[in-house]
């Protein structure tokens, strides 16, 4: 019996994964979905590789994560080489560190467990409100490979995005190489690769923050780094107990 369950599961999960290779297109949030531990998570598409949480974050704690990023928004803005400000970029963001905060932490935990890298390859949440009118255009998360942004930490190999609040209109996350909208709800998560298994960007990847035409948007992001990002709290954390414990660099801090 226990073998012949055994084999149903996972002949389930192959069946579910050979009906989300085959979807494309629009997503609006009413596929068909493949329950994953009482959760709905449904991959929307293999090129760019993008799949969707359902209610991954509850009511309360996006309106949390909109009052940590309220008081501190300012202008996103992109500077030009030139040192001019472009309006490829026109909302309004904030970061909001971790800081030991058990609301924040627990999101972070989250998401630690469903893209399977720990939660010290994180950045910091970056807030962000787009009002009517507002967008961000067509770009890519990673960084060239030459960038020096790379730093210690690697490169942003994921992107997560938490939807806080819906607008009444607009506001989609558009992938313009494959014609993919995704429109989702508040609470819910969309996570996209960035990069490559061979360490390449996907040029899939391009994406956009399509106009806010009536309402408010809210989101979070969370960029994923390749190796534990060196300006998280985390990583602050470590360093702290290995200076006080006169341990050297790069030793693992027990877990607490």
């Amino acid at each position: 019996l226990y073998f012949s369950l055994l084999f149903v599961f996972f002949t389930f999960v192959v069946v579910c994964t050979l009906w989300f290779h085959a979807q494309s297109g629009h997503y609006q949030g009413d596929a068909t979905k493949c329950e994953l531990t009482g959760s709905s998570v449904k991959v929307v598409s293999w090129s760019p590789r993008v799949l969707v949480y359902k209610n991954f974050i509850t009511k309360a704690e996006a309106e949390y994560l909109m009052i940590l990023g309220k008081d501190k928004l300012e202008r996103s803005t992109i500077v030009s080489q030139a040192g001019d400000l472009s309006d490829h970029r026109t909302s309004s963001g904030a970061f909001v560190s971790t800081d030991g905060d058990p609301i924040i932490m627990g999101i972070e935990q989250r998401i630690a467990e469903w893209t399977l890298l720990p939660v010290e390859h994180g950045e910091n949440f970056y807030i962000l409100r787009y009002q009517q009118g507002e967008k961000y255009e067509q770009h890519y998360d990673c960084f060239p490979s030459d960038s020096p942004e790379i730093g210690n930490s690697g490169n942003r190999v994921k992107t997560l995005i938490i939807y806080l609040q819906k607008p009444e209109q607009g506001g989609e996350t558009f992938f313009p190489r494959s014609d993919l909208s995704v429109d989702i709800e508040a609470g819910d998560a969309v996570l996209f690769y960035n990069i490559k298994p061979n360490g390449d960007r996907d040029i899939m990847s391009l994406h956009e923050g399509r106009p806010v035409t009536a309402g408010e948007k809210w989101i979070a992001t969370k960029w994923i780094r390749e190796k534990p990002y060196e300006f998280s709290w985390y990583a602050d954390q470590q360093r702290k107990y290995l200076e006080a414990h006169n341990r050297p660099m790069g030793a693992q801090a027990p877990p607490e």
